[in-house]
């Protein structure tokens, strides 16, 4: 491996892990779903906030992949504002979540920036829903699930726009 990344296939290799993080996402909201108790139902909820966050990087990487000449995929950027605003606290939920040593310690950088007190999880279930609540944080699994899937969708369409760009000798190479 040399190091170097070839920004004319990028986005073609970004689509691969973008995609099994989708599928992950997609998997977990049906396990939280069909959870038959409370234990399996916070795991695998824990478990789908990590995938969602992974399919953000993943559509930021592919927003950045997919840039030319200081210009921005226009359907993806307004892609990941709408999954942003779709899927709620979801980034603040995974950061508590993934670094509960410290938040159980008073020390999480939410916690020291003023966002939030204690830690405290818990769930709420509606009659087709499912929210995670961390801390007075909330993440939607359904909406949050399908969001995601725009997102991916957006994301998987920026990287055709971008291969038709090259085929047509429209894609300017930074440093070329």
């Amino acid at each position: 491996m040399s190091g170097t990344v070839n920004p004319l296939t990028l986005p073609a290799e970004l689509s691969g892990p973008l995609g099994a993080w989708h599928h992950g996402v997609a998997r977990q909201a049906e396990r939280v779903h069909a959870a038959t108790n409370g234990v399996e139902r916070f795991v695998d909820a824990y478990l789908f906030v990590i995938a969602l966050r992974q399919v953000l990087r993943g559509a930021q990487a592919m927003l950045r992949a997919t840039s030319s000449g200081g210009q921005t995929d226009k359907p993806l950027r307004e892609a990941l504002a709408t999954f942003k605003g779709a899927v709620g606290d979801a980034t603040k939920i995974r950061d508590v979540l993934t670094h509960f040593d410290a938040y159980h310690e008073g020390a999480g950088n939410l916690q020291k920036a003023g966002k939030m007190g204690p830690l405290e999880i818990h769930s709420e279930r509606g009659h087709e829903t499912y929210w995670l609540v961390v801390s007075g944080f909330r993440v939607e699994i359904g909406a949050a699930a399908l969001a995601a899937s725009d997102l991916v969708d957006e994301a998987l369409n920026a990287q055709l726009r971008h291969q038709h760009a090259i085929a047509s000798g429209r894609h300017r190479n930074v440093g070329s």
